[in-house]
């Protein structure tokens, strides 16, 4: 009874483990985007022609739920664009089926993103971009 018990303890850790691992990940629906950057952090040099910031948003909306007060992490290749795009744009695109991570509550997006002042989703900007490329329209 006792080994039965505990068998089940077992299964259920593990079942609560996968399950917390699954929720750390998101694959992104399309009409997932933040708006209104407030800051960002420093420029972390990744290799010799990308690097990551993290910028903090007011709210972003990923697979159609509200998050307040949110830093993502991004890949980019050109600091004097995204500098410009942060204080022009009110609204950051990411591409739907890329993946976000969740690490305590910071996340991490290596897909393709755009920067527009529309809420709508930019798909003629961004379904034919490559990762860490901003869209130069506007």
């Amino acid at each position: 009874m006792k080994k039965g018990i505990l068998a089940m303890l077992i299964l259920f850790s593990f079942a609560t483990f996968a399950e917390k691992n699954h929720e750390k990940t998101a694959k992104l629906e399309k009409n997932s985007y933040c708006k209104v950057p407030k800051s960002h952090g420093d420029y972390k040099k990744i290799n010799e022609k990308d690097s990551r910031v993290d910028i903090d948003f007011e709210n972003c909306v990923f697979d159609g739920e509200n998050y307040e007060n949110v830093k993502i992490g991004i890949l980019i290749q050109d600091k004097d664009k995204v500098e410009s795009y942060l204080k022009k744009y009110k609204f950051m695109h990411l591409k739907a089926g890329k993946n976000l991570v969740n690490n305590d509550g910071n996340y991490f997006y290596n897909g393709s993103w755009a920067f527009t002042n529309d809420k709508s989703y930019p798909k003629d900007l961004i379904e034919n971009k490559t990762t860490t490329t901003a869209p130069t329209k506007k």
